[in-house]
C-alpha cells in the first residue's frame, strides 16, 4: 500500500518537488534563505493558482480563437481569486483542535462538536428535525428496508474529497458525520493525514456509524458510491441500510422558485444562512494537496469549517423538508411549479391523498393561474381515488377558463366526455362536450380525430 501511496502522491505533485508526509511535519517549515530547487519546484500553492488564473484570463472564456463575447477579452476580475488563506504558524491540530486517534492499521485526526438543538441556525432550529420523519420515494426504498427515514436515527453524512470525477482514484480525505445525541447534534469529523491511514480511518468510520440509516445530500449519487468503493478496496465490511437523499426532494420542493438547488442555495434562499468567510468547493482538492506538499494547515482547516456547515444546514434542511411534506399547503404563495411538483413528490411517496390537497390549495389561493399540468394531474388524482365529483369539477373549471382566455386544450374536454359517458351515462351531456371542443380545435390540431370519432360513436349510441 505504501508503495501506491508514494506513486499517487507522484502523480498528483505535478510541479516536481519531492513529497513528505505532511503528518510528519508539526510546524510550518520555515523558508529557506537561498533556492534549493528550480523556482519551479519550490512555487507555493497560492502562486500556482495565480499563475493558472492569469492564464485563464488572457484566454478566452470556452473553446474556439474568440476571446470572450464579441471577441473582446474578459474584463479583469471576472473571475474571483481562488487563493488558500495564508498560514499562522499553527498546526492543523491547533487550528481545528483535532485529536489523533490511532487504530490496528494506522492513525487519522478526529474532531468532535456539539451544537444545541435549541441554536438557531438561519431561520430554523436542528431541533425542527427531529419533529416528524421524511418518508422515501418508492424507488429508494430496499427491501427489507422502512419506508421513511427518522433523524433521531440516522447518521448525516457529508465527504470532501480530492476531485469529482469518482472512480478508483478519488478518496474522501475528510468525512464528517453528524447525528442527534441527547439534547445536542454532535458533528464528527475523521482527517486523513495521508494515504497509507486511509484504511484505518474507514474502521473507525464504519465503527461509529454501526447500521443506522443515512442522510445526503447527492450522497446517491457521489457521496455513497465513492465510499462504498473505498470500503470495497480496503475489505472493510458495510451493511446496506437505509438512505435519505435530500436533493431530489429539494428538487421538486423548490422546482420553480429556485433556479440552482446546490446545498449553498437552499442555505440562502430557504434556510437564512450566509456563509461570509467559506472555503470554494473548488479549493477543497487543492487545499489538500497543499497539506500533503507543504503541510500548509490553513486551507484545510477551512475545509473542516466548510464540511461542518454542510452537515448542520442538512440536518437544518431535514426539518423544513419533513414540515413541508406534512403540511404542503403551508406555503400559499408558492408558485405554481413548486405545488406541482410537490404534488409528484407526493405521488412518489404513494400519498395520493396529500398531493391532491396540495393541489387544490395551489388552486384556489389564486395566488397563480394554475398551469396546465397542475390541472391536468389533479383531475387525474381524482379519478384515480374515485372522487368523480372533485375530478368532473376539475375538468368544468378547467374548460371554463380556457374559453375565457380563449385558449385550447383537448384534454379537459375529452376526460370530462368519457366521464359523463362512461360513468353516469349521460349521452347527451358528453355529446354536448365533444361539440364545444369541436367548435374550438384547430383544424390542425392532432386531438381533432379522436374528437370526431367519439362525437360518431355519441351518434351511434343515441341512435
Amino acid at each position: 500500500m505504501s508503495g501506491n501511496a508514494d506513486r499517487i502522491r507522484r502523480i498528483l505533485d505535478d510541479h516536481g518537488p519531492a513529497l513528505r508526509r505532511a503528518s510528519d511535519a508539526t510546524t510550518q517549515p520555515a523558508a529557506p534563505t537561498e533556492p534549493a530547487t528550480p523556482p519551479a519546484a519550490s512555487t507555493t500553492a497560492n502562486e500556482i493558482l495565480r499563475e493558472r488564473l492569469a492564464a485563464l484570463r488572457a484566454h478566452a472564456i470556452g473553446t474556439g480563437p474568440s476571446r470572450g463575447l464579441g471577441g473582446a477579452a474578459p474584463e479583469a476580475g471576472w473571475m474571483p481569486a481562488l487563493v488558500l488563506p495564508e498560514e499562522d504558524g499553527r498546526t492543523l491540530e491547533a487550528h481545528v483542535g483535532a485529536v489523533l486517534r490511532t487504530g490496528r492499521k494506522g492513525s487519522f485526526l478526529q474532531t468532535e462538536r456539539r451544537w444545541s438543538l435549541a441554536e438557531r441556525h438561519g431561520h430554523t432550529t436542528l431541533a425542527a428535525a427531529l419533529e416528524r420523519p421524511i418518508p422515501l420515494r418508492r424507488r429508494e426504498r430496499r427491501v427489507g428496508g422502512g419506508d421513511h427515514v427518522h433523524a433521531r436515527d440516522a447518521v448525516f453524512l457529508d465527504l470532501e474529497t480530492t476531485g469529482l470525477s469518482g472512480g478508483t482514484g478519488t478518496i474522501a480525505f475528510l468525512v464528517g458525520a453528524g447525528r442527534f445525541v441527547d439534547d445536542a447534534f454532535v458533528v464528527r469529523q475523521y482527517f486523513l493525514r495521508d494515504f497509507p491511514d486511509e484504511p484505518a480511518l474507514l474502521e473507525a468510520l464504519v465503527e461509529d456509524v454501526g447500521d443506522a440509516p443515512l442522510v445526503t445530500f447527492n450522497g446517491r449519487c457521489f457521496d455513497a458510491p465513492l465510499l462504498t468503493t473505498r470500503l470495497r478496496i480496503h475489505r472493510v465490511p458495510f451493511a446496506d441500510r437505509d438512505h435519505l437523499d435530500l436533493l431530489p426532494p429539494a428538487r421538486r420542493l423548490w422546482a420553480g422558485s429556485l433556479e440552482s438547488h446546490a446545498l449553498s442555495a437552499l442555505e440562502r434562499h430557504v434556510l437564512g444562512v450566509v456563509r461570509p468567510d467559506d472555503l470554494p468547493g473548488a479549493l477543497m482538492p487543492v487545499a489538500y494537496f497543499a497539506w500533503l506538499r507543504e503541510a500548509r494547515a490553513a486551507g484545510v482547516a477551512g475545509a473542516f469549517k466548510h464540511n461542518e456547515l454542510d452537515i448542520v444546514s442538512l440536518a437544518a434542511l431535514c426539518g423544513v423538508v419533513g414540515r413541508l411534506l406534512d403540511d404542503p399547503t403551508a406555503r400559499p404563495d408558492a408558485v405554481a411549479r413548486d405545488h406541482l411538483d410537490t404534488a409528484r413528490l407526493l405521488v412518489d411517496h404513494g400519498d395520493l391523498a396529500k398531493a391532491r390537497t396540495c393541489l387544490e390549495a395551489a388552486i384556489e389561493s389564486g395566488a397563480e393561474a394554475p398551469s396546465e399540468g397542475l390541472r391536468r394531474m389533479l383531475g387525474t388524482l381524482h379519478r384515480r381515488a374515485g372522487d368523480l365529483p372533485a375530478a368532473e369539477r376539475t375538468w368544468t373549471r378547467w374548460i371554463v377558463a380556457l374559453e375565457s382566455a380563449r385558449t385550447f386544450d383537448a384534454h379537459p374536454y375529452e376526460e370530462l366526455a368519457k366521464l359523463l359517458e362512461h360513468r353516469k351515462k349521460d349521452l347527451r351531456a358528453a355529446r354536448e362536450i365533444v361539440e364545444r371542443a369541436l367548435a374550438r380545435c384547430p383544424a390542425t390540431d392532432a386531438h381533432r380525430p379522436h374528437l370526431v370519432h367519439r362525437r360518431a360513436r355519441l351518434d351511434r349510441r343515441q341512435a
